[in-house]
């Protein structure tokens, strides 16, 4: 029992802890002047926007706990016997937050209310994890070249640009929050927002679809996994008891702008961008029903720099050749409230784009024949459940889907010109400064499903705030990637220095050939073809309030993935009808060992400490 008891103390020591999915949670002390606790007190909490309400009780230490609450402002009124009722206006409730809102009762005559400002009791002495927030006001009025919403990411310390090499959504932004960028884990109003082939980020939302985001890279709560180094936590805008509305257009033309600093002597690279969208909301019944749509679209001409061949100088010029982007980003919501118990939101969101850029995103440069063209298209559908069973247990059902479809064709038509003589048609060349000919990587396409289920049980039991929970995804995944299909040959040298053949002519055919690669694979580009994936986890999370001032986190989670077992059993080369050398090259370097289920057990603990000073704003 003594080895039992020691193994519990180190499995908690070893613990972190970690920022709850799309809703927030206020808590607090009720006391009197003399700061005793004041038990039994009534508190309510009333939405501004929708007027929604909630209410619970102090317990016998004065503390109150509202769990699962949609993030926005609030009114908080406490009520108690012999005391003048407060009333705490302004309260700011942020996604993956949780406040602490103490309220001090006065003494007073009966029907007399005592106001006070948020701002003047709000603080922070619940959460233990490191994150940064960034807000509705900092969305709306920050003007963004290209407007997405994630570049706001990097006013929060500690997040940089990660590197994109997917060739599948170049206009994509990555967001590296004190790691590796795609080991992160994206979600919106709690479905995952994840590309499950290749890492990143799925799927692009319009900006004024955005109410506001949180960033943790340390320390989350016990309710999210899935990620090595940070969480991205987006929720989406929702509609009011009042109709707002937005509108935009932004117009930008080569003629109104200066040539790039370093690009001088060449003209003026083609560009012009139209972006246009809005968004608009407001209720379908007041006090019991909502609605909000947001859309935009890009049409965008521009140019991607290339690089070209200067045979009479022998140099690589810098150049641009024509490219193009079409995007339309669609997100639409509505929010019942069926029942004084039960609450209902229903998110759709869509995502087209059609584009040219460079067939890569590495050096060296590509020429105008190394580009690629791409398709993709997104959907996604999410459903969110709000049962509230009593004072102290509410429940949380999410079900979330995911439809991806990318396909990069064949770009480079057979082209004498951008291949030298001799060699076969459609041929890479990748010379030293230079990539040139048709892409290696293409045709390539991309068909991804996901379908998650989440549910979140919160529990408010003396001091401790118990979160009791599962998640379940099932993925289907489809690849079509020609590697070195149509062949690439790796010289030495940008331009030939001497006669090598003896043919009396000094050019490209005298240029030393380092490697040739050409992929052995059918005819067809080989495919990794539909397999399932199935995940799951289940947590508990208990935030322990041991004193008014101090809070431990304490979370446990496990994790289910059977990736690893069906990658792995999955012989790449058996449906086709003839597998060649190449398969078994595959195979030996994938292995075709029995598969092995990835699982782990993740504890956390931490603590949270206040000693009362207001909250410095993000």
């Amino acid at each position: 029992m003594r080895e039992l008891r020691s193994l519990c103390l180190v499995v908690l020591l070893c613990s972190a802890v970690f920022a709850q999915l799309p809703t927030s949670t206020l808590n607090g002390t009720v006391t009197d002047p003399q700061g005793a606790a004041v038990s039994n007190a009534k508190v309510i909490l009333t939405s501004l926007a929708t007027r929604i309400v909630r209410e619970t009780t102090s317990n016998a230490q004065g503390l109150y706990t509202f769990a699962n609450v949609a993030p926005g402002d609030y009114t908080v009124d406490v009520e108690s016997p012999t005391f003048a009722k407060a009333e705490v206006k302004n309260v700011r409730l942020e996604v993956g937050h949780a406040s602490t809102l103490d309220v001090k009762l006065t003494p007073a005559k009966v029907g007399e209310v005592v106001t006070v400002q948020a701002s003047e009791a709000q603080v922070d002495s619940t959460q233990s994890e490191v994150q940064g927030l960034v807000t509705a006001p900092t969305i709306e009025n920050i003007p963004l070249n290209g407007r997405n919403f994630l570049e706001l990411a990097y006013l929060i310390p500690g997040s940089r640009p990660a590197t994109n090499f997917d060739p599948t959504k170049t206009n994509t932004l990555e967001v590296s929050a004190g790691a590796f960028g795609r080991g992160g884990n994206i979600s919106v109003d709690g479905g995952d927002n994840n590309d499950e082939v290749v890492g990143g980020t799925l799927m692009n939302f319009p900006e004024d679809s955005i109410q506001e985001f949180q960033i943790a890279t340390n320390k989350f709560t016990a309710e999210v996994g899935r990620s090595g180094s940070s969480i991205i936590n987006i929720i989406t805008k929702s509609g009011t008891n009042d109709y707002h509305g937005s509108g935009f257009i932004f117009f930008r033309h080569k003629a109104l702008q200066a040539l790039p600093a370093l690009n001088r002597n060449q003209p003026a690279p083609h560009f012009v961008r139209e972006q246009f969208g809005g968004s608009v909301g407001g209720p379908i019944k007041r006090d019991r029903a909502w609605w909000f749509v947001s859309s935009e679209y890009r049409n965008q001409g521009h140019a991607v720099p290339v690089g070209l061949r200067d045979l009479v100088t022998d140099s690589v010029v810098s150049s641009s050749a024509p490219a193009f982007l079409h995007d339309y980003l669609l997100s639409a919501r509505t929010d019942f409230k069926l029942s004084g118990k039960d609450n209902l939101a229903v998110r759709y969101s869509f995502n087209r784009s059609r584009d040219i850029d460079n067939g890569s995103l590495r050096r060296p440069l590509g020429t105008a024949a190394d580009r690629q063209s791409s398709f993709n298209r997104f959907s996604s559908p999410l459903v969110n459940w709000t049962r509230i069973i009593s004072s102290s247990v509410v429940n949380s059902l999410i079900f979330h889907g995911d439809w991806f479809l990318n396909s990069i064709p064949a770009f480079s038509p057979d082209n004498p010109v951008t291949n030298p003589p001799g060699l076969a048609p459609g041929n890479e060349v990748r010379f030293p400064s230079l990539q040139d000919g048709a892409n290696f990587r293409i045709p390539q396409s991309t068909k991804f499903n996901r379908f998650q289920i989440r549910d979140t049980l919160s529990w408010v039991t003396g001091n401790h705030t118990l979160r009791l929970g599962g998640e379940w995804q099932h993925l289907n995944t489809y690849a079509l990637f020609d590697l070195f299909g149509s062949g690439s040959i790796f010289t030495t040298e940008d331009f030939a220095t001497r006669d090598r053949n003896g043919d009396g002519l000094v050019n490209d055919l005298d240029i030393p050939i380092a490697v040739a690669i050409k992929s052995a694979a059918p005819s067809r580009p080989p495919i990794v073809p539909f397999y399932p994936n199935s995940y799951f986890g289940a947590y508990v999370q208990d935030d322990w309030k041991v004193r008014s001032n101090l809070t431990l986190n304490l979370g446990l989670r496990w994790e289910f993935d059977d990736v690893v077992g069906d990658a792995s059993n999955l012989r790449p080369c058996a449906s086709l009808s003839s597998p060649d050398d190449t398969c078994d090259f595959i195979e030996n370097i994938l292995g075709t060992h029995e598969g092995r289920d990835f699982k782990q057990f993740a504890p956390r603990i931490g603590f949270a400490w206040g000693s009362g000073s207001r909250r410095k704003e993000q």
